[in-house]
């Protein structure tokens, strides 16, 4: 099973995804991820290095953030 580095995972479209583990955020919280936790269900896998960022940073601030925030702009106020 692979790491969930990019050399590591050899994806192809139309073809079964290689079984990995990684970590990702899940319901608001770092997790390890497994694809094998989710045999049988259909998902969708994304990975978007400037939304990871995003998401990062606007949990840095301690505050909630609208759809699309960026740094320097305006928050919705402390949860």
């Amino acid at each position: 099973m692979g790491t969930g580095k990019v050399s590591e995972v050899n994806a192809q479209i139309g073809q079964k995804a290689p079984d990995f583990k990684m970590q990702g955020i899940f319901k608001g919280e770092i997790r390890d991820v497994h694809l094998e936790d989710f045999t049988g269900k259909w998902i969708v896998l994304f990975f978007s290095v400037d939304e990871i960022l995003r998401v990062l940073n606007a949990l840095q601030t301690g505050e909630m953030c609208p759809v699309e925030w960026r740094p320097g702009k305006s928050t919705l106020g402390k949860v």
